[in-house]
Order: C-alpha cells, then sequence, then structure tokens
C-alpha cells in the first residue's frame, strides 16, 4: 500500500506579537530553507534511481544531475526555476531565478528528497546586461530577524519613542527590499515541489 509521510523540516512559524510574518519557508532544525518528504511507492530502488534521473532532466536540464551513486541510491540534482520578472521603463528587464539543490535518497519502495541551498539570482538586461546571486538563506534570516526588531521595539517601554521609531523604519525597509522577492520564490519553491511529487510519488 502506498502511503504518503508528513514533511520532516520544520516549518517555520509566524513570528509572535503585533506583526505577522507575511512569507513563511519550512526549516531545518539550523534555521535553514529546506522542503523534504518520503514516499512509500511499488517501484524498486533500480526503478526509482532511473525514473528520478529522467526527471531531472527533463525538468530542467541535461547537467542537471551531477552527482549519483545506484549502489547507495543517492542522486543529487541542481535546479532552478524563475520566481519573478518586472520592467523598469528608466533601466531595463529584471529577472530573478531561485537555483537549488535537490538530494534523492532511494531505497527499494521508499523514495526521500531533501531540496535545500536555494539562492536567488537577478538578472538585469537594459544598458548593458549582469547578474547578481544572494544566499536565500541569510535573505530569509534578515527578514525574519526584521519582524522581530519590529516586535521587540514596540514592546519596549525603556526605549525612547526616536529608538524606537529608527529602529522599526530600518527594519520596515528590510522588508519592503526583500518580502516580493521572497514571495515569489515561496511560490516557485512550492510548485517545484509539487511537480516533482506529481511526478515520482506513485
Amino acid at each position: 500500500m502506498k502511503k504518503i509521510f508528513v514533511t520532516i523540516c520544520i516549518v517555520a512559524l509566524a513570528i509572535s506579537g503585533v506583526f505577522a510574518q507575511k512569507v513563511t519557508f519550512p526549516t531545518d532544525n539550523k534555521g535553514r530553507i529546506c522542503y523534504t518528504n518520503e514516499y512509500e511507492t511499488d517501484q524498486t530502488k533500480a526503478e526509482l534511481f532511473e525514473s528520478v534521473s529522467a526527471w531531472a532532466v527533463t525538468t530542467f536540464n541535461s547537467d542537471a544531475v551531477f552527482s549519483k551513486d545506484e549502489a547507495k541510491g543517492e542522486v543529487m540534482v541542481n535546479g532552478s526555476a524563475k520566481s519573478r520578472s518586472w520592467m523598469n521603463p528608466f533601466a531595463g528587464y529584471f529577472n530573478e531565478y531561485v537555483k537549488f539543490v535537490i538530494k534523492f535518497a532511494l531505497e527499494d519502495g521508499k523514495i526521500t528528497y531533501t531540496l535545500y541551498r536555494p539562492t536567488l539570482t537577478e538578472t538585469y538586461a537594459g544598458y548593458g546586461s549582469n547578474s547578481k546571486v544572494t544566499n536565500m538563506d541569510d535573505l530569509y534570516s534578515n527578514y525574519v530577524q526584521a519582524y522581530e526588531s519590529i516586535d521587540a521595539a514596540k514592546n519596549n517601554p525603556s526605549m525612547s519613542k526616536k529608538d524606537q521609531k529608527a529602529i522599526i523604519k530600518e527594519a520596515e525597509n528590510v522588508i519592503k527590499e526583500t518580502e516580493e522577492s521572497l514571495e515569489e520564490a515561496a511560490a516557485a519553491l512550492l510548485n517545484v515541489t509539487k511537480v516533482l511529487e506529481s511526478n515520482l510519488f506513485r
């Protein structure tokens, strides 16, 4: 009988207090972003190995699988998904891609995946072209810390109004600068896991 297990990663909770955290990611016990799930199947390890490798190449590209060990039942995959696009009439076109690693652990009758190490790549094309890569674990940590700083400032009666306003303003700027990117990246990563499970959890 097939059976889906609950995710292993700890889902990041909304920040307590007056402000509610808008964007959340599942995280591991060190607070790093990760998505993981396991599934019981009728397929053998060899069949799963073939299915996972084929899926990765079809879904991403021919070089997606960067490490595999059939004896261990391990497949390592580099993946990427477009998360956001916008155009600045005075500058040019911008795109954001979330990139990540997926580790598959395969056994007879069981498949487990862990999606982790996400980065956000922003590309620009207009008056020239360039790109910028940001570690999403750091970006998300700063975002969460900004909400915590607002909450702490609001609930510190010994803090002066001036200092309170300065801390809140700085934290709100961090949130404003990162929230949309994180929101779109979260949606893109969730979609990747849905596509993965719909194709491989059978």
